[in-house]
Parts: structure tokens; C-alpha cells; sequence
């Protein structure tokens, strides 16, 4: 046997109209918590900016010594190299008996 459909309505019935209230308070409260999540990771791009233009700041202020350092650290190894190859010279020559 068919059911007739129900007779329709502008007003929503009672529950749906106390559901329609519940549905926008939670809304109304997610968009509240969105909100507040966005501040704050706003707030925290804002401090990893801050932090990040700092350090590349200390980084880029610091490469002047460390290219210095490094400068020297292969001037020292090429010096040690020189030292070693003269001294070598010195030693093949006296074995052959070249006058310097």
C-alpha cells in the first residue's frame, strides 16, 4: 500500500527548526575556531620570518670569516704540499748528483 507524501510546509517542523539552530551555533563556533587557528599560524609565520631573516643575517655577515678560515686552511695545505715536493727535489737531486 502506498503512503501519501507529508503536506508541505514554509515553517520547518519543531525539531528541525531546534536542529537548524544547533547546526548554525556549531557553525558559528567553527568559524570562531577556524579563526583563531589562522591567527595563530599567521603569528607563527610571522616569528619563523623573524627568525629566518636573523639567522641569514648571522650567516651572512659570518661568510666574510668563514671564506677567510677557508682561505687559510688551503694555504696552509699548499704550503705543507710545497714543502713536501722541496724537500723531495732536494732529495732526488742529492741521489743523482745535481748541482743546484
Amino acid at each position: 500500500k502506498l503512503v501519501p507524501p507529508p503536506p508541505h510546509s514554509n515553517h520547518p517542523p519543531p525539531n528541525t527548526l531546534q536542529e537548524s539552530t544547533k547546526s548554525t551555533t556549531h557553525q558559528q563556533h567553527n568559524t570562531a575556531t577556524l579563526h583563531f587557528q589562522k591567527r595563530i599560524l599567521e603569528e607563527r609565520v610571522v616569528r619563523n620570518e623573524t627568525l629566518l631573516k636573523s639567522n641569514l643575517t648571522s650567516l651572512c655577515r659570518a661568510s666574510p670569516i668563514r671564506t677567510a678560515r677557508m682561505a687559510w686552511k688551503v694555504f696552509k695545505m699548499e704550503a705543507g704540499q710545497a714543502s713536501l715536493l722541496d724537500s723531495a727535489a732536494s732529495s732526488l737531486r742529492s741521489k743523482i748528483r745535481v748541482d743546484p
